[in-house]
């Protein structure tokens, strides 16, 4: 097939810009013709620059001509856009179907109704914009605790609402958990559209064997992701904390962090595996919606459980007693009784590690991930014959 790849990057590299790296890589290894049109936000500099990206969120012209430039040269089967915020906007549909050519959305996050991604607020889960007016944003400074940036992207939803074409012009939307579907479809998004597609992790050797008595944290530093409450439950436990990301939230963590607690920063996608062969659980504290932690994928690959908040998706990519355990979200004292489970019975970790190990084998392989995106192309393609 001749795949035109679109993403705009992130001027922090996430979750997102790995899961298209990883399936642009895997299109090629399989002999598809593949084209990639990747902006980054690396190009928003100077205060004209944020201004310009701001006016243009809700239609770009840039993001237009890219577009329509790339289906000139290279005459695609099929579009996949991954992310278009915010140097593309919702111009890119209107491109592809100027020239007739079909689109896959993969919805990464929650932005298509919600100003910050995450359908949160607070440190707590929000679903007041996915029904109502996306300018609560504004009132509640969701965006970046700012009131023009919120303004910026909530007038960006307000005019894909008032476009409906635009997003009914996908023919297929890719989200990553039935959770995640539900939402998507309260905010207008036609059910008929949406294919459930996982995220998935590259294979490695490394094996978590049980030995180790890590608590790990794999992930950015910030309040959605829950760390707070991994670090105070850290006080009542005696094994290792070992926290890997970076994020707004690192030098008050470390501050307030216990003995036990060692903050390794970034490292290395090798660096991670490793760390997780070597600990007895991942931790999941995270207080929002997640829509698929990269890292989940990865910790199962290696046979690692996961302890994780119950809330959103990740009540069902961990099942409880059987790839991992639950605990409330925030409950820390929660998470001292699950990680205590884990240390106190052999049996049940020997348990989760077979089982989470056969979860990644049979759901997050990148052959399964490839099968995946082959069959909803192919699938598209015929639709538009």
């Amino acid at each position: 097939m001749k795949l035109l790849l679109v993403h705009n990057r992130y001027q922090r590299s996430g979750g997102e810009d790995a899961v298209f790296e990883l399936e642009s890589s895997l299109l090629e290894g399989a002999g598809h013709e593949v084209q990639r049109l990747v902006v980054s936000n690396d190009d928003i500099r100077t205060l004209y620059d944020r201004i310009r990206t701001a006016w243009s969120l809700p239609w770009s012209s840039r993001g237009y001509s890219l577009v329509a430039n790339a289906i000139i040269r290279n005459r695609p089967e099929i579009i996949h856009i991954h992310n278009t915020f915010p140097l593309l906007s919702s111009s890119v549909y209107e491109a592809a179907a100027a020239a007739d050519i079909p689109v896959v959305q993969t919805l990464h996050n929650f932005r298509i109704t919600c100003a910050n991604g995450l359908l949160l607020r607070d440190d707590a889960p929000c679903e007041l914009c996915i029904t109502k007016s996306p300018y609560n944003a504004v009132r509640f400074r969701c965006y970046r605790n700012s009131y023009f940036g919120s303004f910026a992207v909530a007038r960006m939803i307000a005019f894909q609402r008032r476009h409906k074409e635009l997003l009914t012009s996908v023919a297929r939307f890719i989200v990553l958990s039935e959770f995640a579907r539900t939402r998507f479809i309260l905010a207008g998004v036609p059910a008929e559209k949406i294919t459930v597609k996982a995220n998935g992790a590259v294979d490695s050797p490394f094996r978590c064997n049980g030995s180790g008595k890590a608590i790990l944290f794999v992930g950015r530093l910030s309040g959605e992701k829950g760390v707070h409450t991994l670090i105070n439950a850290a006080r009542f436990i005696t094994d290792p904390v070992r926290i890997v990301g970076d994020g707004p939230l690192r030098n008050e963590l470390d501050t307030a962090a216990p003995r036990n607690v060692i903050f390794l920063g970034s490292l290395s996608h090798d660096k991670v595996i490793e760390e997780m062969a070597q600990a007895r659980c991942l931790v999941l504290p995270s207080a929002c919606y997640e829509n698929f932690p990269l890292a989940l994928a990865e910790a199962y690959s290696v046979g690692l459980p996961v302890i994780a908040s119950r809330i959103g998706s990740l009540i069902e990519l961990i099942q409880d007693g059987v790839t991992g355990l639950h605990f409330e979200p925030t409950d820390v004292m929660g998470l001292v009784r699950a990680i205590g489970r884990l240390a106190n019975d052999g049996c049940l970790t020997a348990r989760l590690r077979q089982a989470s190990r056969k979860r990644y084998e049979e759901q997050f392989t990148p052959a399964r991930i490839l099968s995946d995106l082959e069959t909803i192309y192919r699938s598209v393609i015929a639709e538009a014959l």
